[in-house]
């Protein structure tokens, strides 16, 4: 039974990922949408280029009373995602 079990789990797999390529390729915009705002990615890219730390980064934020996504404070890991998808 186990052999089945693994042949369904990887049939199940290969058409997952077809399905999600077929959508990609008609131009679906896969995954959640971006929660941050353009205008705090923008803002965030300007503090990092003024030097500052990533810490001192979420503390200026949190200055400026531009909420997190999560409404709690900036996370480091946050503001590090923001940074890496403004790079690529």
């Amino acid at each position: 039974m186990a052999v089945f079990a693994q042949l369904e789990r990887r049939l199940i797999s290969e058409r997952t990922k077809a399905a999600l390529a077929e959508r990609k390729a008609a131009g679906v915009r896969l995954g959640r949408e971006r929660v941050i705002a353009p205008e705090v990615e923008e803002r965030v890219q300007a503090l990092r280029a003024e030097g500052l730390s990533i810490r001192a980064v979420a503390e200026a934020l949190t200055v400026e009373g531009i909420v997190a996504p999560g409404g709690g404070a900036w996370q480091p890991s946050t503001l590090h995602r923001v940074l890496s998808r403004a790079a690529a």
